[in-house]
């Protein structure tokens, strides 16, 4: 059994608990209580469908509960283990207060740790306040630390995919078809340094909008394709 795979079972099962709900009440029209619990203990890696509509009915937001390395700046330990906490524990508008106070802007001193920064926030205000517009024009922020033509490392990549996601939900659905495509195609040809499993939230973003706009030949392929490069990073 691969950590991640228990990790992603543990976050379903830490969520389930927190809302105070049984396996079979979270199971309910989705899938049997046996499958959820193979989930929940990482025996079974769940396909998108299944997996986002776990997510959705405990109110987890499918990034973050792929999120296998979360994103850190330098020289912030404190930071690093704060944002933790308030994403495992889903406080996203506690997240923002957070984010806002002078001293954590103090911890910033180079562009990573400026668009670590931005992409949280992004990410806090989309989920607290659900203001796409303000949240892409911080994620927009963060990836500008970034040339376009220069998305080299993993979170790069994430952050052009939550703009496309975003824009998939709330703006141009051919646009952000695009982007995410760009972004399928960096880690497909090998042009990713520094691979990690978060990018594997990038196959069940896209995934999950190929089946809201009904491509469903493209999401049953988009899901193989996301299987059979699971392991790799």
């Amino acid at each position: 059994m691969d950590n991640s795979d228990a990790n992603y079972g543990h976050q379903i099962q830490a969520q389930r608990k927190r809302l105070n709900m049984t396996q079979q009440q979270l199971a309910d029209s989705i899938c049997s209580q046996s499958m959820l619990s193979g989930i929940e203990k990482g025996i079974y890696i769940p396909n998108i469908m299944l997996f986002a509509q776990l997510c959705a009915r405990l109110g987890l937001s499918v990034e973050h509960a792929l999120l296998h390395d979360y994103p850190t700046i330098n020289h912030s330990t404190e930071f690093n283990q704060t944002i933790k906490q308030l994403c495992n524990a889903h406080h996203y508008a506690e997240m923002i207060n957070y984010l806002a106070k002078a001293q954590v802007i103090n911890y910033l001193i180079t562009d990573q740790d400026f668009q670590t920064y931005y992409y949280y926030m992004g990410i806090a205000i989309y989920q607290a306040k659900h203001d796409y517009q303000n949240a892409k024009q911080n994620l927009v922020l963060a990836l500008s630390y970034t040339p376009t033509d220069q998305i080299k490392t993993a979170l790069e990549n994430l952050i052009a995919a939550t703009i496309a996601f975003i824009d998939f939900k709330h703006s141009d659905r051919n646009v952000a078809s695009v982007e995410f495509q760009a972004c399928l195609d960096r880690i497909k040809q090998n042009k990713i340094l520094f691979k990690n499993e978060n990018l594997n939230s990038i196959y069940y973003q896209y995934t999950v909008r190929l089946y809201q706009k009904k491509q469903f030949c493209y999401c049953t392929s988009n899901c193989r394709y996301w299987h059979s490069t699971y392991y790799r990073y």
